[in-house]
């Protein structure tokens, strides 16, 4: 089996990061048949908390028997050793802006032949909501990284349609992209367990990192705006990576006497609780290449109202949820649909949700796709 180095800035045992670190997981876990994967991330989560023992730092770890893992507190200083150690024939970074675990990995990568394949997952980095968000910063890296041709010979890995596109609209026609989805996690959900709505309350649920980029403001005033709102519970789970925005979130909460309950992040393993005893998830986003909170939402058989700007679209045709343009008063008028639902009314929206999770998500073709993305 070839062996694969994979970069990413926070891995297990972190979680606030979301997405990225679930899709590594799984990408591990279910192509261990396939592949010796090696893991290189930094010794804390995001925010900075420390992960690991200072004794563990700079030491391979097994985490199971898929993982083999390793801490950097110096990753400058330690990558080309790793690369020269490891001997990999496929590097995998994740992210275009990290210079730690994705530049500096990709331009050693290509000064050593033995290296056979260099693929960057953007993980929704390159849409255009993502960009408009530090968007002179970003601008000028990409045109730099065009001039010194940073990505030439690299492989794309797209999760979605989508995210192809948004790649060959930056990089041009001529990039070599793979699409190929990521796996989503499984849920503990056997089969379709009917969901029951509360007459005269609506529990909404918001898991997602706390910045603009995810738009939990819009959400916010969506609610204000509800003649429902006394009856409506937001709860909100996530690191909290705006300060300053989230105080903005909570002084329109306070100010319109909405319930809220926030319970910072949570590890993936506990969401699931939340995804059973919440009606609705909701998440507002500027961009999502892929979602997985929203795939996790809808294999509990939560209907979703999201916004346009994810690969889910024409959710109303399915009748299990909405994606909607951002605007807060159509939040606010399928919040307000959402309460009005009957029990047999929600229960269908329910079921739909969860046959369109097991829709979109035929696992054969998932691993087809993801083998061929690894293939040398």
């Amino acid at each position: 089996m070839s062996k694969v180095l994979i970069f990413i800035d926070w891995y297990l045992p972190a979680f606030k990061a979301g997405g990225p670190i679930i899709s590594i997981n799984n990408i591990v876990n279910n192509l261990a048949g396939f592949h010796d994967f090696y893991v290189v991330t930094s010794v804390t989560d995001l925010g900075g908390e420390l992960v690991v023992e200072k004794s563990d730092f700079n030491k391979w770890k097994k985490l199971d028997e898929n993982h083999n893992v390793i801490y950097l507190n110096r990753p400058l200083f330690s990558i080309g050793k790793l690369i020269n150690e490891i001997k990999p024939a496929i590097i995998y970074v994740n992210s275009v802006f990290s210079f730690k675990f994705s530049i500096l990995p990709i331009v050693l990568a290509k000064k050593n032949k033995n290296i056979k394949r260099i693929i960057v997952a953007p993980r929704g980095m390159l849409g255009e909501g993502a960009l408009k968000i530090k968007s002179l910063k970003k601008k000028n890296f990409i045109s730099l990284a065009k001039i010194f041709n940073l990505y030439s010979q690299i492989f794309w890995h797209a999760s979605t349609q989508k995210e192809a596109l948004e790649v060959f609209k930056i990089f041009g026609n001529k990039s070599k992209v793979i699409t190929a989805q990521n796996f989503a996690s499984v849920s503990n959900q056997i089969g379709f367990k009917k969901k029951k709505k509360e007459d005269g309350k609506l529990n909404i649920l918001f898991a997602s990192r706390i910045s603009k980029k995810k738009n939990l403001l819009l959400l916010v005033n969506a609610i204000c705006q509800s003649k429902f709102k006394k009856h409506i519970t937001l709860k909100i789970i996530g690191h909290n990576e705006n300060p300053e925005y989230f105080d903005k979130c909570l002084a329109f909460i306070k100010n319109n006497d909405i319930s809220f309950d926030y319970l910072g992040p949570l590890p993936h393993s506990e969401l699931s609780y939340h995804y059973q005893n919440c009606d609705i998830f909701c998440l507002p986003t500027l961009h999502e290449n892929f979602g997985h909170v929203i795939m996790e939402a809808l294999s509990f058989g939560m209907p979703i109202l999201i916004s346009k700007n994810t690969p889910w679209l024409n959710l109303e045709n399915k009748q299990m949820g909405f994606d909607l343009e951002l605007v807060s008063e159509l939040f606010k008028e399928k919040i307000d649909l959402f309460y009005n639902l009957s029990d047999n009314e929600f229960s269908e929206f329910s079921k739909n949700a969860l046959n369109y999770y097991k829709e979109m998500n035929n696992f054969e073709k998932v691993t087809a796709d993801n083998v061929k993305l690894f293939t040398i």
